[in-house]
């Protein structure tokens, strides 16, 4: 049965901005992302595969009905290890979310990113 369902787009000139500036890039993979996370970014295209981390986290948020903002979940509960291309990637939780999911009756989810030239859309699916 379907809990919930998360769509996020992100355009990936917006982030330019953030990789622009070498201290505003520091402090948001800071906020957002854990050492293994950047790790397994490509390093030839280390903005492609941060933004999709952070649409695939968006996405995440939405399919609970949160947002990070109001909802106790925090950007690193969720881990994006990307495997090679960028749309192969393994997710994993922090033990407060993986205990946020089991109350909530959550026994699976599915996620999913594509990268387009300009976008990039991820999607996560909860199922009870």
């Amino acid at each position: 049965m379907l809990y919930g369902c998360g769509i996020d787009i992100e355009e990936t000139d917006r982030f330019l901005k953030i990789f622009e500036d070498p201290l505003l890039y520091s402090a948001f993979v800071k906020d957002v992302f854990n050492e293994s996370e950047v790790l397994s970014f490509d390093r030839i295209n280390i903005p492609l595969y941060t933004t999709a981390a952070f649409s695939i986290k968006e996405a995440f948020f939405k399919s609970v009905g949160k947002s990070w903002t109001n909802s106790g979940l925090y950007w690193k509960d969720i881990c994006v290890i990307f495997r090679g291309d960028v749309d192969r990637f393994d997710l994993s939780y922090s033990n407060d979310l993986r205990k946020t999911l089991a109350d909530m009756g959550v026994t699976k989810i599915e996620a999913a990113v594509k990268a387009e030239s300009t976008y990039i859309v991820s999607t996560v699916v909860l199922f009870r």
